[in-house]
């Protein structure tokens, strides 16, 4: 009787050491999933942005951000205004003069950016911009005394921009949503419109040296 008790006690501690090891075995070779890196691409080089703000004044804006460091980018910016109503000068939209007035405008430049944390993460930035434009506005204008007249005149205009704001990132896909100002270090004081009839007319734009700048952009990694 005592050799069967020892035989019985011998088989279940075998079996529960059995167990044990066959848990430990399990947990050792479990393999932990992770989620989905919601993060950008580490090797994406680029990113092509879009400011939907500006298109408020008829404005398309565009910059590609080349990354050169996991916290520092530069690219160029392109903006084309196609012929907005009224006169767009300095940081101002100035209605000056009864007639019928419209604004294109082209721009280039560079863009650059600071990332606080990393290009391809949730981070805060500052950015810095230097820019050149030109600008042709038309001027259409009707009275009893010179009847219909056609004119207009062009000018060029250099600004920067320092704005600060957050960066958001999924994938390939950001948003930025920031504010800051625009200088503009040279723009006419005084322009003369030349017309069809050979008059002329000086005219004081007196657009902002000093303006608000918002600063939103949706773009695309690759």
């Amino acid at each position: 009787m005592k050799f069967l008790l020892i035989v019985v006690g011998f088989f279940t501690i075998s079996y529960s050491l059995q167990a044990q090891s066959s848990a430990s075995t399990e947990s050792v070779n479990t393999v932990k999933v992770e989620k989905p890196n919601q993060y950008s691409n580490q090797d994406d080089l680029f990113n092509i942005r879009f400011e939907p703000f500006m298109l408020l004044f008829q404005e398309f804006t565009a910059t590609m951000q080349i990354k050169l460091s996991d916290k520092f980018s530069l690219g160029p910016l392109l903006a084309y205004m196609p012929g907005s109503n009224d006169i767009y000068a300095g940081g101002s939209k100035i209605s000056f003069f009864p007639g019928d007035q419209e604004t294109t405008r082209f721009t280039v430049g560079l863009r650059s950016n600071f990332y606080f944390k990393n290009a391809k993460r949730h981070t805060p930035y500052i950015s810095a911009t230097l820019a050149h434009t030109r600008t042709e506005i038309e001027d259409d204008r009707t009275s009893f005394a010179t009847g219909s007249q056609k004119g207009g005149v062009d000018f060029h205009e250099t600004y920067m921009t320092m704005t600060g704001g957050f960066q958001w990132i999924w994938q390939a896909f950001t948003l930025n949503v920031g504010g800051g100002f625009k200088y503009f270090i040279d723009t006419p004081n005084d322009v003369t419109f030349a017309y069809n009839d050979g008059s002329t007319r000086e005219r004081n734009l007196d657009g902002a040296l000093l303006a608000p700048q918002i600063d939103v952009g949706l773009g695309v990694s690759f």
